[in-house]
């Protein structure tokens, strides 16, 4: 188990070298409103997507073993071309709508409510984005069910690094120095690995085959089923996540400024950019604990045994929490001329909004091993319920700290929501497992453990 989560690991942490470097190259090229800007279009194409994974992401890799392959991806195919398009329609819908949210609680000109309609040109570009994004996702879910772990692993690894060089290539040497040189890096990421997972499926796709749509109509019911499922929770999850990078239009979007290029940039955008970096640097220690959960959720969703479940959800708890108050607790000494030098001018306030975010990240770490427990048992009503708890003490927090604390009224907002979470988790788990909360404490009987366990791996890899 050890080798399976080193080996997840290394994978995950290359992509987020990948991506930690385009945010400071990013931050650097374009400050802080320019940041916010990409933050607010990648945050609005990652809600889009929630609603083409009900569809194109862990129910096909679940379904895919019962089901043949032609009978999955064209369902899936058109589910993802059909979000992309309504996304087309709605999103205008909504940027309407939130300029009147906008304006209603912030006197703030229709004009300049909202980062879509700051940016209209920008609701065609989610749409197209979103299908080719979902497209991509169907590939990589099908290598997965097919068990073709490695070749789903090149294809989510290249994502970040196409970006960031058709990125680089785009703002330095064909001096797109806008949010549309972002937005041509996210169309060849996504484009080119979309491509290349058509040819890893090459074969399945030879022997592709239209069925009945009486079958299909069958298919549709259980990706439904399962999918709303396993998605319900991430979905207000990622919600309750990224829902504050669109308070701060609520409240600030009054404000507006001119950078050098000429282009209009409002204060909304401004924080949010800065505050969006500070996340990065708080979820980047996340990484051991995600690696971790997804071993996890496998070994338990293929066990019968709840007793050793449980066991193993509490040893993952410890090990997870130690090291990411190692590392969440390193990255909140590092003073604010460090992430000046590394993000930027403007980027400053990083430094003190990451250390208001290290209670929450630290409780994240529990809520994460915990919530694939209850995946993995099949109880996703239980996630649904602390993602929402979650989302409530955002809201109701955001609303009042928010305006009168700007991005520091947002870091203890989130803190505090990723505690809610983590809490809620923990009493449910504590009451179906009989664990008592001094059973989170790591002893020296476990330091032990994890010391032996290390060794043997260590000893295992100088032998080969």
């Amino acid at each position: 188990m050890l080798k399976k989560i080193l080996n997840t690991f290394f994978t995950k942490f290359i992509g987020a070298i990948l991506t930690f470097v385009i945010a400071i190259v990013l931050s650097h090229a374009v400050g802080p409103a320019g940041k916010g800007e990409q933050a607010l279009l990648l945050t609005t194409l990652t809600f889009i997507l929630l609603a083409s994974d009900i569809v194109s992401g862990s129910s096909l890799v679940y379904l895919l073993p019962k089901h043949s392959f032609s009978k999955l991806f064209l369902p899936a195919y058109v589910w993802s071309i059909c979000i992309g398009l309504l996304s087309i329609g709605l999103l205008p819908a909504f940027s309407s709508g939130a300029s009147w949210l906008y304006s209603f609680f912030a006197s703030v000109p229709d004009d300049t409510a909202s980062f879509l309609s700051n940016h209209p040109n920008s609701v065609v570009h989610l749409g197209l984005l979103a299908i080719v994004a979902s497209v991509n996702s169907v590939n990589i879910s099908m290598l997965m069910g097919r068990e073709r772990v490695p070749e789903a692993n090149y294809l989510n690894l290249w994502q970040p690094f196409g970006l960031l060089c058709t990125w680089l290539f785009c703002f330095f040497v064909l001096k797109m120095e806008n949010v549309d040189s972002y937005i041509t890096a996210l169309y060849v990421s996504y484009g080119v690995s979309w491509l290349f997972g058509l040819f890893l499926l090459r074969s399945e796709l030879r022997n592709f085959t239209l069925s009945p749509i009486r079958e299909y109509g069958a298919i549709l019911k259980d990706l439904f089923k399962y999918g709303i499922l396993n998605e319900l929770s991430t979905i207000v999850q990622k919600v309750n996540m990224r829902v504050t990078y669109f308070l701060f239009p609520l409240f600030f979007g009054m404000a507006c400024s001119v950078d050098a290029a000429g282009l209009t940039h409002t204060l909304g955008e401004h924080f949010t950019g800065i505050f969006s970096n500070a996340v990065s640097i708080a979820e980047a220690v996340w990484i051991i604990s995600r690696s971790i959960a997804l071993v996890q959720f496998a070994r338990i969703a293929n066990s019968t045994d709840r007793a050793y479940s449980q066991k193993l959800t509490i040893d993952l708890v410890k090990i997870c929490f130690g090291i990411t108050a190692v590392g969440i607790c390193l990255l909140a000494l590092f003073p604010s001329a460090f992430y000046v030098r590394f993000f930027g001018p403007g980027f400053g306030e990083v430094a003190p909004l990451v250390r208001l975010l290290v209670p929450g990240s630290l409780m994240a770490s529990i809520y994460l091993i915990i919530d694939h427990y209850y995946s993995g048992i099949g109880k996703y009503h239980v996630n649904v319920y602390a993602a929402l708890c979650g989302l409530l003490f955002t809201v109701v927090l955001g609303l009042v700290l928010i305006p009168r604390y700007n991005i520091y009224g947002a870091a203890i907002t989130t803190s505090v929501s990723y505690a809610a979470n983590a809490i809620f988790l923990m009493f449910v788990f504590k009451k179906d497992s009989g664990f008592s909360l001094h059973d989170y404490c790591i002893s020296r009987y476990d330091w032990h453990n994890y010391v032996d366990g290390l060794k043997s791996y260590c000893n295992e890899i100088l032998k080969k």
